[in-house]
């Protein structure tokens, strides 16, 4: 059985966090996002890279920044490519 990805896994937990956090089921949430349920788990748990599309679309639906998925490997970006990459600062 292959092993979930230490960055995945991170953004995958904090995902979760918000989501619990905010009292959402995971069948709606999935739902609201474009996902099943089972493909939501796996977002969770890092067993699926969550692709770019559906990144913006959780970032939507739980009203957050982009960048808090990313924090932990943020702070190695330089100025020039956090001003190319303007989710980062969000």
């Amino acid at each position: 059985m292959p092993t979930a990805n230490i960055i995945d896994r991170t953004i995958g937990s904090r995902l979760r966090a918000e989501r619990l956090a905010r009292q959402l089921d995971a069948p709606s949430f999935a739902e609201s996002v474009g996902v099943t349920p089972d493909r939501l788990e796996a977002f969770e748990t890092g067993f699926d890279r969550i692709d770019a599309r559906t990144m913006v679309e959780i970032c939507r639906r739980l009203n957050i920044g982009i960048r808090h998925f990313f924090e932990p490997w943020t702070d190695t970006l330089s100025s020039s490519e956090k001003a190319a990459w303007p989710l980062a600062a969000e």
